[in-house]
């Protein structure tokens, strides 16, 4: 679906179209960002005269680039060439040329805010079915709901936190969730669990891919 109002989140299973602006030194081109379950790519295009030139070229691979859509940024990363093509429109009075490229994207860090790629990150929380399962049930589960239960105090609450010498810590966070629907005659709360990793000192976000990667090849172990 194209969106006009970026989402607060992206969700993995649904599929999106963003119309964005891509900074590509200090021009800016017109771009689509398409995100589906079966991949994601990168459509960049423009026109190039005098100053305003392009450093797109065929074949390309690019460590990281940045674009925006209204104020959502998207950070992407391990963008590999797939397509393209470039051609003169006009030679008279003045070069005037045309081009259009599409890369594919390995990952991106996604914002809802104006996020600059030079800024550092200093946690990040993974919210999935595995993490549920390696969690089980436990008896601050059970505290949750008497706490609900009886209108006491509620907030989300951590299972447990572990500090790690010279990388931060982690935890398993429980999100405390309200929910109400009167046409549907419910209400209630939810608590998903999430692992939450807080560095001890930030890292750039093109970082942030390997130390995901790390803690998923842990979790694949112990789930």
């Amino acid at each position: 679906m194209a969106l006009s109002d970026s989402p607060e989140l992206l969700e993995l299973e649904k599929t999106y179209i963003f119309q964005v602006v891509v900074r590509d030194g200090l021009n800016r081109f017109a771009g689509e960002l398409n995100l589906s379950p079966e991949g994601m790519n990168l459509v960049v295009r423009g026109d190039e005269f005098g100053d305003r030139q392009s450093s797109f070229d065929f074949g390309q691979k690019i460590d990281q680039l940045v674009c925006r859509d209204g104020n959502a940024t998207f950070i992407l990363n391990e963008l590999k060439w797939i397509s393209g093509f470039d051609r003169s429109i006009c030679s008279h009075p003045e070069e005037i040329g045309c081009f259009e490229i599409v890369y594919d994207v390995g990952n991106l860090i996604y914002s809802t805010s104006n996020l600059d790629k030079n800024e550092y990150c200093c946690a990040f929380d993974i919210y999935s079915e595995t993490i549920e399962r390696w969690v089980g049930i436990t008896n601050m589960q059970e505290e949750i709901i008497r706490d609900y239960q009886s209108k006491d105090g509620l907030s989300g609450k951590t299972e447990f936190a572990v500090g790690i010498d010279g990388y931060g810590e982690v935890s398993v966070f429980y999100n405390l969730e309200m929910y109400m629907s009167l046409p549907q005659y419910t209400s209630g709360m939810s608590f998903p669990p999430s692992l939450s990793i807080l560095f001890e000192t930030g890292k750039p976000h093109r970082e942030i891919r390997e130390q995901y990667s790390k803690v998923f090849d842990i979790m694949s172990l112990v789930v």
